[in-house]
């Protein structure tokens, strides 16, 4: 993908439509350390330098943050993984089939909070974006 000279947004497009739904679509099921998925996140970004994609020094959270906040965005994969773990026990906790039952009565996935994915969402990128503000290079362009 890398090497195939795409303008930036459409590279973005094409890893996170791409390299990130492969990740995504493993969680819940197999069990993800948080150092794998950050070395996931870093080895992204190194690949991205190596072709160019991202520059040597760019900001790391803005590479995160929404084009409409002057980002790039960039599905972090632990996030990802996080809401989807998420939704899969929303369902679990919602569902009414028996082998679901099962799973909640075993307490399987049992770290949901009830909190909705559009409050998670909305809360990791304002966590995102205030990292970002508080940096006093990267934070000028915004204030």
């Amino acid at each position: 993908m890398l090497q195939s000279k795409l303008n930036g947004g459409n590279m973005i497009g094409v890893t996170n439509t791409w390299a990130v739904s492969l990740v995504r679509y493993t969680a819940g099921i197999i069990n993800w350390r948080k150092d794998k998925l950050e070395a996931m996140d870093r080895k992204t970004r190194k690949m991205m330098t190596i072709y160019n994609s991202l520059h040597l020094r760019a900001d790391v959270d803005c590479l995160y943050i929404t084009r409409k906040h002057s980002g790039r965005r960039l599905i972090n994969v632990q996030e990802s993984v996080y809401m989807e773990e998420q939704c899969l026990r929303r369902y679990i906790d919602v569902s009414e089939k028996d082998v679901l039952a099962a799973t909640r009565r075993e307490n399987i996935l049992n770290d949901w909070n009830g909190k909705d994915n559009k409050q998670l969402k909305h809360r990791l990128m304002q966590e995102c974006k205030e990292k970002w503000m508080k940096k006093p290079l990267h934070g000028q362009f915004l204030r």
